[in-house]
């Protein structure tokens, strides 16, 4: 499971990554060619990164409600819940050795 998760990260972020190299050489090229400034183009490849990083952020979130939605539906306890068991183990632990 984990790895599966690990996988779809890192193709979401190879995505950003690609987009940005080719938004780049597209870029260039525009350039080159006198279509576009080198500050339009910049401007230009700044947006995308930015829009590939929000992108990112959402792929994360989507990944982290699922993971939560997979672990509630197996039963697993929470971390909080599992501190209260903790503390009532402890409690219980101490009544009894004080009714020794």
């Amino acid at each position: 499971m984990k790895d599966l998760l690990t996988n779809i990260l890192l193709a979401g972020f190879g995505a950003a990554v690609m987009t940005k190299e080719k938004a780049e050489d597209i870029m260039g090229e525009l350039i080159s060619k006198g279509e576009m400034s080198k500050d339009e183009a910049k401007a230009y490849v700044d947006s995308l990164v930015e829009k590939g990083r929000n992108e990112q952020n959402n792929i994360i979130g989507m990944v982290r409600d699922e993971v939560r939605k997979v672990i509630e539906d197996m039963g697993v306890p929470s971390k909080h819940e599992l501190e209260e068991l903790k503390k009532k183990v402890a409690d219980l632990e101490a009544k009894l050795s004080e009714q020794k």
